[in-house]
């Protein structure tokens, strides 16, 4: 894969810094890359995390490394425990975002977006897996089969009910915890891969239905904008089913990443360096940022900034 992820691939680099220990000092970043030739001389040849590392990581690619790596040493291990051991590791016993959230069969929820509970599995997963916490591991799985398990006849993979409600937003979050689920645990794939291709012929279908689900038509109650601007988080999934799990979809898949980038909003027109607001916004008048919301805020931005455009 030639993109850089979200908190996933942060874990992934981290666990090559990890095993070079007490020479991290001495890595850094070069034009957006780590320097891997650098990390790997100063890992001991008898490091697991090493040895998992792809000795093809060179010049601007950067190969994911599984999630099933277990993080126990270092900072970023020591963080990790500290989430596992306060409010991230505990989000599923009294969040009722996470706890009650519609995903799960519950009411309670902050937005008609229903991302509440997609954003807490995709960043549990690395969690879980990466420090080996059987507790969180249980949660993991117990979330995943109730998702999978309470798909609709059609295929459709959410909480949603009605077809004017469905919105592919949510997905993107909730399918990048499914695909690292399957990095670190590959027995899951035969109940969730199955799904996520009857989803993706779904997805087909409703993208090329004038892109019903993706923008907003007469009688639809949902808000497009967040699913356009972060397109790129279901092209990561739907890359990462084509390279691992394309089965004999892979049209679909292409087909989906498509339609997604077509109608995407246009980044690189964005931080066109002859039209970018350089300015203050707050001294901006307010009719152009509000025509511009989705471009200015900071999630949006960040995911929609040069280097991604450059690697997608």
């Amino acid at each position: 894969m030639k993109f850089l992820g979200g908190l996933a691939d942060l874990f992934s680099i981290a666990a090559v810094v990890v095993a070079a220990e007490d020479a991290c000092e001495q890595l850094w970043l070069e034009n957006g890359f780590l320097d891997v030739d650098r990390v790997l001389q100063y890992c001991p040849s008898s490091s697991t995390r090493c040895l998992l590392a792809p000795s093809n990581l060179r010049d601007g690619q950067l190969v994911e490394q599984p999630v099933r790596i277990v993080l126990t040493a270092g900072r970023l291990g020591d963080q990790m425990v500290l989430m596992a051991d306060g409010l991230a590791g505990h989000e599923h016993d009294f969040y009722r975002y996470v706890k009650s959230s519609p995903w799960l069969g519950g009411t309670q929820e902050y937005s008609p977006l229903n991302e509440g509970f997609p954003y807490w599995f995709n960043g549990l997963v690395p969690l879980a897996y990466g420090l080996d916490d059987e507790r969180l591991k249980t949660q993991v799985l117990s979330a995943a089969d109730y998702i999978i398990n309470h798909a609709a006849p059609d295929g459709w993979i959410g909480p949603e009910n009605s077809t004017k409600t469905r919105n592919f937003w949510a997905r993107y979050p909730a399918f990048l915890g499914l695909t690292q689920l399957l990095e670190a645990d590959p027995s899951q794939a035969s109940t969730i891969i199955p799904a996520m291709h009857k989803f993706f012929g779904l997805m087909h279908s409703m993208l090329a239905d004038n892109y019903t689900g993706y923008i907003t038509h007469p009688g639809d109650v949902f808000d497009a904008q967040w699913g356009r601007a972060r397109f790129q988080d279901m092209i990561i999934t739907l890359q990462w089913m084509y390279e691992n799990y394309p089965e004999n979809n892979t049209q679909i898949l292409l087909d989906n990443m498509k339609y997604l980038n077509d109608i995407a909003f246009d980044w690189a027109a964005w931080y066109n360096p002859d039209t970018f607001i350089k300015q203050d916004l707050d001294t901006v008048p307010l009719h152009i940022t509000v025509e511009n919301f989705q471009f200015e805020h900071g999630v949006n931005a960040g995911q929609g900034s040069l280097p991604w455009c450059g690697l997608i």
